[in-house]
């Protein structure tokens, strides 16, 4: 006769292991006590005046993609590299002019250079993600021909920052932005600046992904007899919350300027925010870029 033996107990299911949630931190960017490199989002002016003529030659490109170009600091010799689609500074090893809020760098024209200028600002001492980054140049030719053909004058502007990463954008609600804006128009005869009205305003739709501005700007130069002309940018764009890319258009009120955006969100949960974009004028031909920086 086989006798039963005892009815064995159950094991107990092992409770799971919570899955820690990934901590993300953001460097600030105004931070030159060390060595320092970023990735940016740019746009491009070009302007040519041909050898014994006044009329000037105009070109503007937006650059969305951020491999191409690259701010590098070195905090040892303070010298700073801006390389902008195959074109880079430089700018000597000599300690950088700082300001409140403000790097930059200068060189002279030599008869082997160019005249540069490297310069990093923040928007205000609030601002802690991105900021302003720009590398101007102006070449003659003289360095490299004894018979200048043209003087050839690039400005080069980007955003200079810490990038929100696409698992840490919001996915409820909309937010408000306080935004700041620099522009520069080349027109056929002088280059004028654009800043930025009174009133001004940046939103942000995290359920829909949209993006849009209205940016009034007053548009001045140095020439005191040209009165400034006033109007409003209205951005509209789409971000992309995967890539954390954003991207739109550009029309004024009057619907004389047209252009296109690039931007990208900031820091943690997307607390700033950035815009470079270019702009067209029919009228007169003129050709512009600029920056936004928001801070919510």
């Amino acid at each position: 006769m086989i006798v039963p033996g005892p009815t064995p107990t159950p094991s107990s299911t092992p409770t799971p292991t919570a899955t820690p949630t990934p901590v993300v931190s953001y460097d600030q960017v105004f931070d030159f006590t060390r060595d320092r490199s970023f990735r940016a989002i740019g746009a491009r002016l070009q302007t040519t005046t041909p050898s014994g003529s006044s009329t000037l030659q105009i070109q503007n490109s937006l650059q969305p993609n951020d491999s191409t170009i690259l701010i590098s600091y070195a905090a040892a010799t303070q010298m700073i590299a801006f390389r902008y689609e195959g074109e880079q500074s430089t700018v000597p090893r000599t300690p950088a002019i700082r300001n409140d809020g403000e790097i930059a760098w200068l060189q002279g024209r030599t008869a082997t250079t160019r005249a540069e200028t490297v310069v990093l600002s923040r928007v205000d001492l609030q601002n802690k993600y991105v900021i302003f980054g720009g590398f101007n140049s102006t070449d003659d030719g003289s360095s490299t021909s004894s018979a200048p053909s043209a003087v050839l004058d690039v400005r080069r502007i980007a955003l200079v920052g810490s990038p929100t990463f696409a698992t840490d954008i919001p996915t409820t609600g909309a937010v408000t932005f306080s935004p700041v804006m620099r522009s520069f128009l080349q027109t056929p005869t002088r280059l004028r600046l654009l800043a930025q009205g009174s009133v001004a305003t940046m939103r942000v739709d995290y359920v829909a992904r949209t993006v849009s501005a209205t940016l009034p700007f007053e548009e001045t130069g140095n020439d005191a007899s040209v009165p400034p002309e006033r109007g409003t940018l209205t951005f509209t764009g789409t971000l992309n919350s995967i890539t954390n890319e954003i991207s739109g258009t550009i029309t004024s009120v009057d619907g004389s300027q047209t252009g296109t955006f690039s931007g990208k969100l900031f820091g943690p949960q997307g607390l700033e925010i950035g815009f470079v974009f270019t702009l067209s004028r029919s009228s007169d031909g003129a050709r512009g870029i600029g920056q936004v920086i928001g801070r919510r």
